[in-house]
């Protein structure tokens, strides 16, 4: 009975965290839908024959447009970051599997150069006030689901380790879960980050 209760604790804490994350694609899609529509009006506009004065007038109405929804599109991403719970399982380091020989790893399904890429596209760095080069460190948890949980980011920059989280938390495949004995288990991915601020 007692296992029974721990499995849907830990079933219904998954599906909590899921839905807190399906939260940040949600708003994604949402704007690119916004950014994709206030381009095609633009170019509906500019199309048809038209003075280079207007031109000039709807290509500054749509930078404004633009920006204005990246600026809402990132505020509305880091408030919703802020409501993601971490820790929100209980970490048992023993229970953390740390690349020690004789298990296996967890692996991104696409394999871990794609990772990154799909990171770097996530990666407002745009966003981030900052000058030279700024190091972070970003750890994570790879549940037994394949899932991402407890995105950590560790930075001299506030705002750069914000945007650091986001950028996991917006990646779209689930790994493919550790394994030790045969049995999924967590797993504890460490990925550095140095970017160079101009």
């Amino acid at each position: 009975m007692k296992k029974y209760i721990i499995f849907l604790s830990l079933f219904i804490l998954n599906f909590y965290c899921s839905q807190q994350t399906e939260s940040l694609k949600v708003i994604k899609e949402k704007y690119d839908i916004a950014i994709k529509n206030t381009e095609e009006e633009y170019n509906k506009n500019i199309s048809q024959p038209i003075s280079r004065e207007k031109k000039a007038m709807l290509f500054s109405k749509k930078t404004k447009e633009l920006r204005d929804l990246d600026f809402n599109r990132n505020r509305d991403y880091l408030e919703e970051v802020s409501k993601i719970k971490t820790n929100i399982i209980p970490i048992d380091s023993s229970k953390i599997i740390k690349n020690e020989t004789g298990e296996i790893i967890a692996i991104h399904p696409k394999g871990y150069e794609f990772f990154k890429k799909e990171f770097m596209a996530n990666f407002l760095g745009d966003e981030i006030n900052a000058k030279g080069i700024i190091a972070c460190k970003i750890s994570f948890i790879i549940e037994t689901d394949g899932s991402i949980q407890d995105v950590k980011a560790i930075s001299d920059n506030e705002d750069f380790s914000k945007y650091a989280i986001l950028a996991i938390y917006l990646t779209q495949e689930k790994w493919i879960p550790a394994r030790l004995n045969g049995y999924p288990v967590r797993y504890k991915f460490s990925l550095p980050l140095t970017l160079n601020f101009q």
